[in-house]
């Protein structure tokens, strides 16, 4: 099974003001200041990361991915719930 928790930004940048990260991977401090190029690769890593995610984890019933905005106890009752109920079908 694999679990996943992602945080808003990860799904799309914020909006507005320019905005420093640290990039762990170049080991230094960027600035995203939200250009269509930023956007467009920010969509194009999340599209990447989906996939491999699926690649990993084939079946539906053994990924879950929760949002750091949702309460997790209650997406993973959701997850497993589902997981038995369509396992007692088979």
């Amino acid at each position: 099974m694999g679990f996943r928790v992602d945080d808003p930004w990860e799904r799309s940048l914020p909006t507005g003001d320019t905005l420093v990260a640290y990039d762990p991977l170049a080991s230094r401090l960027v600035t995203l200041d939200g250009t269509a190029a930023q956007r467009l690769r920010h969509m194009e890593w999340g599209r990447l990361r989906d996939a491999a995610f699926r690649d990993l984890f084939p079946d539906p019933l053994s990924r879950l991915v929760v949002s750091t905005e949702e309460p997790r106890l209650d997406a993973l009752v959701r997850f497993f719930h589902a997981r038995m109920k369509t396992r007692s079908r088979g």
